[in-house]
C-alpha cells in the first residue's frame, strides 16, 4: 500500500498531510482509530509509543 493510498483511506486532503502525520508525535484519537481500522494487525500500544 502506498502513502497516497493510505492518505486517501484516512480522508486526508493530500499526501503531504500524511507525511506530516508520520513525523507527528500527537495524532488525534480519530486518526489513531482510522489507522487501526486500516491496519488492524498493528497493536494500539505500538501507536502510542
Amino acid at each position: 500500500m502506498t502513502q497516497k493510498q493510505v492518505a486517501e483511506m484516512l480522508r486526508m486532503k493530500n499526501i503531504y498531510s500524511y507525511q506530516r502525520l508520520e513525523k507527528r508525535s500527537n495524532p488525534t484519537l480519530t486518526i489513531i482509530n482510522k489507522i487501526h481500522t486500516i491496519f488492524p494487525e498493528i497493536k494500539l500500544n505500538y501507536l502510542f509509543q
